[in-house]
């Protein structure tokens, strides 16, 4: 079917459609330049706090190995110290004997003497303690240990004798005092038994 234009007015021509308004480019590139830039900064924040963690860890096992470096050192320190008690001990010990020119077993004999004079009291150790003699020992009674020091000074051997403890002990089936006191050994004025027989015989050999 065939129109036909009977105004013989010009057919309107269509207009083409203007763009709609819409977002410029700039509102879509700068958000997402400032994400990129916030990633960036967050990553290396992530890189950095690890490295110090990474460090940190390195330094806490370094100091656990120096911690059990220096505890076996303390442990060979404490062996060498308690070794060199015992060689400390035994040179005062020799010491002692130079010094007062006494035997060990005239000193126990002396010592042994004394004890025997009384059935409540027996000595447990006796050892030098620099230039002075220790001597630990129990007893049944306060007595005892008071007689046991008279003794002491009464022999004239042991001079300065100084009682440090004296302590009641209930642990055994009886009671017992415990007491500890040190002093100084001298050498008796009589000479030594053997000297005086060397000496006759020269005489009489003369």
């Amino acid at each position: 079917m065939i129109k036909i234009n009977l105004l013989g007015a010009p057919k309107p021509v269509a207009r083409a459609a203007e763009p709609s308004a819409g977002l410029a480019p700039e509102a879509i590139i700068l958000p997402g330049a400032f994400l990129v830039v916030l990633a960036l900064i967050a990553g290396f924040v992530y890189w950095y706090m690890t490295r110090q963690i990474d460090t940190l860890n390195l330094n806490l096992q370094k100091a656990k190995a120096e911690q059990a470096r220096l505890a076996g050192i303390k442990e060979q320190n404490a062996r060498y110290e308690q070794q060199l008690q015992q060689l400390q001990l035994r040179l005062d010990t020799i010491h002692l004997l130079q010094s007062s020119r006494v035997g060990p077993v005239e000193l126990m004999h002396t010592l042994g003497v004394l004890v025997d004079r009384s059935n409540d009291l027996y000595l447990l150790t006796v050892a030098p303690k620099g230039d002075r003699l220790a001597i630990e020992g129990v007893a049944n009674s306060t007595e005892a240990i008071a007689n046991f020091l008279a003794a002491l000074v009464k022999s004239g051997n042991f001079v300065d004798v100084q009682l440090r403890q004296s302590y009641q002990d209930d642990r055994a089936s009886r009671v017992s005092f415990k007491f500890s006191l040190d002093c100084v050994y001298k050498q008796s004025s009589t000479e030594n038994p053997a000297a005086p027989a060397t000496s006759r015989g020269q005489r009489s050999g003369g």
